[in-house]
């Protein structure tokens, strides 16, 4: 049996006794029109995960462990699991070499900076909102002629924000495709693979509000994955 829609894997983050998922990135994808399926992270499995998934969601949660782009961690770094550091890492390398469509949110975003080669900032001020995910509390500029603005259609989006890490140095064939007016680096799209975007903020914080803009970047993913 197959199912009807696009296949669209969602990784986990995890601690010492579970594997766990906001639903939120279930139901946005849902809307959107994916069949979402989690993945835990298994290494060896990465490839096997990419055959039957027509494309992939790189999820947010803890820090990478910042001796992966050749730093001490800073007092604020936490949360950080070699395990799924090293599956995301090995998921994107071969998401690139696959040309599989993916969308990396939040610690995803930043989990492909590394995987590209590049560096975080252990930790900023003032990108952790209180209010709740499904509200918007800042603006991102979005670069016109990238792929972030051909799917919105506009040179700004309002996005939630809940993040006290960046991008610092940007990866190798990555793109900056918007920052927000503090000028942190917002998103970010692979030049080679053009189906490859990591967004700063969380989209699925809205998958509640079906008229919200975000949506259209689950959209993306579904129309890219099909």
């Amino acid at each position: 049996m197959k199912f009807e829609r696009p296949v669209i894997g969602i990784t986990t983050s995890l601690d010492c006794e579970k594997f766990f998922l906001n639903r939120n990135y279930v139901k946005a994808v849902e809307a959107a029109g994916g069949a979402p399926i989690l993945l835990p992270p298994v290494t060896e499995n990465a490839a096997a995960y990419l055959e039957i998934c027509g494309g992939v969601l790189i999820s947010g949660g803890g820090d990478v462990d910042p001796a992966r782009y050749g730093e001490a961690p800073h007092e604020k770094t936490g949360g950080v699991y070699a395990e799924r550091d090293g599956f995301e890492i090995a998921l994107i390398e071969l998401i690139i070499k696959m040309k599989k469509p993916a969308l990396c949110i939040c610690r995803g975003m930043q989990v492909l900076n590394v995987a590209c080669g590049g560096s975080l900032k252990q930790h900023i001020e003032n990108h952790f909102q209180k209010e709740g995910r499904g509200e918007a509390t800042h603006a991102v500029e979005i670069v016109p002629g990238t792929e972030l603005y051909k799917i919105f259609s506009a040179e700004s989006i309002d996005v939630n924000t809940y993040h006290h890490q960046a991008v610092c140095r940007v990866g190798n064939n990555l793109t900056v495709s918007a920052k927000s007016k503090d000028g942190e680096i917002e998103a970010t799209e692979h030049d080679i693979h053009k189906n490859l975007i990591g967004v700063q903020w969380h989209p699925e914080g809205f998958a509640d509000d079906k008229t919200n803009a975000n949506g259209k970047i689950f959209e993306w993913l579904i129309t890219k994955s099909r």
